[in-house]
């Protein structure tokens, strides 16, 4: 159904007080009124890097659910992402995504993203070590299905298939051990992307830089951030947006089965998993991906003194940048119609996903 939506739009560089037109699902027309009220609409939300909410599993095939619930949480486009698995395994959820691209209601799955299973062993984080194997193009393609986008890899274990893989997909390094030169050369043979930049990587120092100042200072890279104040201290939130400028940082979740769960202890596809004050972690203390939602992130950038700008642009329009899309994460004429509607403090009011209201 056609409607037209009043409130204070946000742009990627501006906020204008006006309304939008929607028609067959798409943005027909943007008025600036100078008067329209207290509403906030954005353009949805896109979590790029995302395992499971609600105690449903990427793994265990479960996206259709995983879907519907981020939809009620303005996610209005996401990548489902895998664990470290066996390539049966793999090629078995990029096939339940693939079918699943497309469908009428939840947000829009978008593809695929990998998160190994060529990552290293010295930084698995919560990765399974029994499936950690080097990569190769051949492995890939039975993978593929057509819809992967993102793959994680060490790159100081898969050199040698960067350059033709980059030409398949984006490569994001993460899980590694590289120091500042093997990233280096990552990047030069065509990686774009940092996976939940500090997390599983060697950390910064000042005299070997390692993989997180190499993506850091290379302004070809666009560099994944967890907001939950847990896998990240605000201070550092703020470092990474500062290096990057308002073009490369990405909001992400990586967010696992605990996402959007009570306080408690529940059996996971990660194991025996204690979720704790927005904090997930296994029975050895290893944080397990994180248990908060992308809007609750925008509101922990909010309390840090992002603008609303600035958080749009790093859940928003800097996903949609990162993976080619010129009709998501924007509010534009012709863009497709997946909007969010919040109240001074963020909350959610109303979604619409392809212009139509959840």
């Amino acid at each position: 159904m056609d409607s037209i939506i009043s409130g204070k739009i946000v742009l990627p560089d501006r906020i204008i007080e006006g309304s939008i037109e929607i028609e067959d699902g798409k943005i027909k027309r943007i008025e600036s009124t100078g008067s329209a009220g207290s509403t906030i609409i954005a353009p949805g939300l896109i979590d790029i890097h995302i395992h499971g909410c609600n105690g449903k599993s990427v793994m265990k095939g479960e996206i259709d659910e995983i879907s519907e619930f981020l939809a009620i949480h303005g996610v209005t486009s996401f990548l489902p992402t895998t664990i470290t698995a066996s390539e049966e395994s793999l090629r078995s959820v990029v096939k339940r995504a693939s079918a699943l691209m497309g469908k009428e209601n939840g947000s829009n799955i978008l593809g695929v993203n990998l998160e190994g299973p060529w990552i290293s062993r010295d930084k698995p984080g919560a990765q399974p070590l029994e499936h950690i194997r080097k990569g190769s193009i051949e492995e890939f393609e039975r993978i593929n299905n057509g819809c992967v986008r993102i793959i994680t890899i060490a790159p100081e274990e898969n050199m040698s298939i960067i350059k033709e893989l980059s030409e398949r997909c984006i490569v994001s390094l993460g899980h590694s051990n590289a120091d500042y030169e093997t990233a280096k050369r990552a990047i030069e043979l065509g990686a774009k992307l940092s996976t939940h930049t500090f997390d599983t990587m060697r950390p910064l120092h000042h005299r070997e830089p390692g993989l997180v100042g190499a993506v850091l200072e290379d302004d070809r890279v666009f560099c994944e951030f967890i907001p939950d104040f847990v896998h990240l201290h605000p201070a550092i939130i703020k470092l990474i947006w500062k290096a990057k400028g308002k073009d490369k940082a990405i909001a992400i979740t990586d967010g696992t089965e605990a996402s959007g769960l009570e306080d408690g202890v529940y059996d996971l596809s990660l194991g025996k998993i204690t979720v704790s004050k927005g904090r997930a972690v296994r029975e050895d203390g290893t944080i397990a991906g994180s248990a908060i939602t992308l809007d609750s992130c925008i509101k922990n950038l909010y309390s840090i003194g992002f603008s609303l700008c600035d958080i749009f642009r790093a859940a928003s329009f800097n996903p949609s940048e990162l993976l080619g899309l010129k009709n998501k994460g924007r509010i534009a004429e012709g863009a497709d119609a997946d909007l969010v509607l919040l109240d001074k403090d963020l909350n959610i009011e109303k979604v619409f996903i392809r212009g139509v209201e959840l």
